[in-house]
């Protein structure tokens, strides 16, 4: 062996003065590692359960608002049918009404016009 060379530790030197890393220290590494997954599978379990029921309570705000958009939407068509009926008869009475005005002038020029016929009949 030269000088210069440095002697390589054999593994029980290594195992000895702690270089390499005894199997109590890789099972309590992998007991620390499973732990901490189950914890997250725990939390991801949780935040599965919470945002199903965050789902589930917009789906029943969305069913919520579109039943009473239905209903206001029937509320409306029914008022606005009566509104037209309203207006529909209110029409018709005017029409009536400028239809029996009409008549009368018209019956009443009738008689100006036979008033008139007759009197250059003489």
């Amino acid at each position: 062996m030269n000088k210069n060379e440095t002697n390589t530790p054999s593994a029980t030197e290594m195992l000895v003065s702690n270089m390499i890393p005894s199997t109590t220290y890789f099972d309590s590494r992998f007991e620390t590692m499973q732990n901490q997954n189950e914890d997250l599978r725990e939390q991801i379990g949780g935040m599965k359960k919470d945002t199903d029921r965050r789902f589930s309570e917009v789906d029943r705000r969305f069913t919520e608002m579109n039943t009473d958009m239905d209903r206001r939407f029937t509320e409306m068509n029914t008022d606005m049918d009566r509104r037209f009926t309203e207006m529909n008869t209110d029409m018709d009475r005017r029409f009536n009404e400028v239809d029996r005005r009409f008549n009368e002038t018209h019956s009443i020029i009738e008689k100006i016009i036979m008033t008139f016929v007759n009197s250059f009949e003489i």
